[in-house]
């Protein structure tokens, strides 16, 4: 199946925030200049600065300048922290052992380059000064050819940098937040005694 923004929509449609990218202001901010405290552990070229552009493009605005930068490192430090041929866990009662696959950063990294080449062929302007809506279209235009299966790939099979950034949110708690406009905040443990008690509910904006 070939990317489509049907698609595309659909995989997000689930969360409340859905990444409709023709209903993002034009004139959004760009990325940031301002570095995150630290980028440590990170890959040259696949960097919370290399990545920001692209991540204010594909996740959703609700999560606000600050959470998606922050979404943006702990993407760059997995893939940095990726390693192949490491054992998996094997499934309970198998002796089958697998192991880790080849790591796309090379190839995302050549991704990142072409959207910045898209850019100067087609504004004359580099990638990370355009609006999120003209950078949203450069994008949809990268994944246009790309086969894929309908469903959100694990964030490590992604066949582009742009679904692998919003394959990796996707796990994150601050997407299931956002999906039940909740705190929620899976795989954290919460004292017995909030058990009962409904989560509380989101702040306007998406916000905590």
């Amino acid at each position: 199946m070939s990317f489509s923004r049907r698609v595309f929509l659909r995989w997000t449609a689930f969360f409340s925030a859905a990444l409709a990218v023709t209903r993002r202001n034009a004139a959004a901010h760009p990325w940031s200049s301002t570095q995150p405290a630290t980028q440590a552990a990170v890959l040259p070229g696949l960097d919370a600065t290399a990545l920001g552009p692209l991540a204010h493009a594909v996740l959703p605005a609700e999560l606000g300048p600050a959470r998606i930068e922050r979404e943006t490192l702990a993407f760059a430090k997995w893939i940095a922290g990726y390693r192949e041929g490491e054992e998996l866990l094997h499934p309970y009662g198998s002796e089958r052992l697998g192991k880790t696959g080849p790591s796309p950063a090379a190839k995302w990294i050549e991704q990142l380059r072409a959207l910045s080449t898209a850019a100067e062929t087609t504004h004359k302007r580099p990638f990370a000064t355009l609006t999120v809506e003209q950078r949203a279209a450069l994008v949809q235009q990268a994944l246009a050819g790309i086969q894929f299966n309908a469903r959100v790939p694990a964030p490590i099979a992604a066949p582009h940098v742009a679904l692998g950034l919003l394959a990796h949110f996707l796990e994150s708690p601050d997407a299931t937040n956002l999906a039940y406009n909740r705190i929620i905040d899976p795989k954290q443990c919460r004292p017995l005694a909030n058990s009962p008690k409904e989560p509380v509910a989101l702040q306007r904006g998406g916000r905590a």
